[in-house]
């Protein structure tokens, strides 16, 4: 009898030092209390089903989200930068079409078709809250303000969101180059602000009026005497969804200024590299009227003047962004 009890006594003991999975798990139930009326234990606590399902339903929300975001950041890795608008390439007809508009240059003609490739361009002009990034990590120089020149966004608070001036065609380019992207062709934003077809201003219509762009109409800057926020004329902005295409700031492009160019320019994708001593831009800006607002018009500065009415917006090539 006194041997049964001893073994016994010894079994207890190694199954107290030595617990088993079943005896653990039975502990534990034993720890976990139990909840009064329609209440069950969830989460360590007792709660109601109506409580229970709302805790569920977080969860499984906050599971999306987790994947949603993953998901987003695997395509923005894939796309590389964002604010970019895709516009597909073909055979496209640039320069002046003289039997719709009267205010056509020598330097816009002749009207000719041209070949792209499809292509990447920002949505808006760079702004100056953009270009401040640059300037932070000390890849970009400050705009420099002229004396002569007041209207310069980047000393003047609370312009971000305006798109930035007073910077040089070498600035333009150095950022853009930071971005990983470039300077679009002249070709490639003429194709941009028509939308690939034959029309006189971005939007639909003959005309160019405040409701459209930032422009000289009742003074420079639809009266404002500056710039505006990027994106301030939705009703302006072209069939893609470019904003400001005309009109805010002109517009720097990549190639040297030539008024014989569209005489002389090749099919497929014409750019410009003979150094002339002036660079393109294109667009128009807040101070200047329906006739340099136009597609087709073409304007020219020195590549290292900073004004107030010239700016930049960035290209890339297709293979080139969606690395």
């Amino acid at each position: 009898m006194w041997n049964l009890r001893i073994c016994f006594a010894i079994a207890l003991l190694v199954a107290v030092a030595s617990p088993q999975p079943g005896l653990v798990g039975l502990a534990g139930a034993r720890e976990k209390p139990r909840c009064k009326g329609t209440k069950k234990w969830y989460e360590g606590k007792c709660r109601y089903q109506d409580e229970i399902a709302r805790l569920k339903k977080k969860s499984e929300g906050a599971k999306r989200d987790r994947k949603h975001a993953s998901t987003k950041n695997s395509r923005k890795r894939r796309r590389g930068k964002t604010g970019m608008v895709k516009l597909e390439g073909g055979s496209f007809s640039i320069g002046c079409a003289a039997r719709m508009d009267e205010d056509c240059q020598m330097a816009e003609q002749p009207r000719h078709e041209v070949e792209l490739d499809s292509f990447w361009l920002d949505k808006t002009e760079v702004t100056v809250g953009a270009y401040r990034r640059c300037v932070k990590a000390e890849k970009c120089t400050k705009p420099i303000t002229p004396a002569s020149q007041g209207d310069c966004n980047w000393t003047i608070d609370g312009r971000g969101d305006h798109p930035v001036n007073c910077v040089t065609w070498e600035q333009a380019r150095t950022f853009c180059e930071w971005r990983g992207a470039r300077l679009p062709t002249e070709a490639e934003w003429e194709r941009a602000a028509a939308g690939g077809s034959e029309r006189r201003y971005p939007w639909v219509g003959l005309s160019a009026h405040c409701i459209f762009a930032v422009m000289q109409h009742g003074g420079y800057g639809c009266s404002k005497e500056r710039t505006w926020p990027t994106c301030g004329k939705p009703k302006g902005m072209t069939e893609d969804g470019l904003c400001d295409m005309a009109g805010n700031v002109s517009e720097w492009v990549v190639d040297w200024y030539d008024d014989n160019f569209y005489v002389n320019s090749s099919k497929l994708r014409p750019v410009n590299d003979t150094p002339s001593g002036y660079k393109t831009r294109r667009g128009g800006s807040w101070i200047d009227g329906g006739e340099l607002l136009r597609v087709s018009s073409r304007q020219r500065s020195a590549p290292t003047a900073r004004l107030t009415f010239v700016g930049f917006r960035c290209a890339a090539s297709v293979k080139e962004h969606e690395k």
